[in-house]
Parts: structure tokens; sequence; C-alpha cells
């Protein structure tokens, strides 16, 4: 996994997924809009599903995982 370690050891250590906003220039009613729009948390749902460590970043529409890329 890429990153900095102080980061990704509690991911990779714990089997975690790490969903994060790429903007984050948005105001925060965007924010929430895109946490909360359908696509994206069907999305998140099924990546917690599959389990880690992975690392996703949501995207405008849905998520897009980026570590470990596949």
């Amino acid at each position: 996994m890429k990153g900095r370690d102080f980061e990704r050891e509690p991911i990779e250590r714990l089997a975690g997924i790490l969903c994060y906003l790429q903007n984050q220039s948005l105001r925060i009613d965007e924010m929430v809009q895109r946490i909360h729009q359908t696509q994206a948390q069907a999305q998140i749902y099924r990546a917690v599903i599959r389990g880690g460590p992975a690392i996703y970043t949501i995207k405008n529409p849905g998520i897009r995982k980026t570590c470990p890329e596949d």
C-alpha cells in the first residue's frame, strides 16, 4: 500500500476500509451530498463487505479504489 506509514499501518493491521473526499474545497453541504448520494452509499457498503485493507476516494458519482490498486 502507498502512503505514509502512520496512515497506512492501522488500515493494513486492522484490514480496514478508508473512504475519503478527494476535494477538500467543497462546501460542507456538498461533502455530505457526495457521501449520501445513492450510488456512493451502495458502493461504500459493498466495499465494506469485501473487506480490506483498502482505501477509496469518494467522487461524483460513486467511489474509486485508490489503494491497493487492482
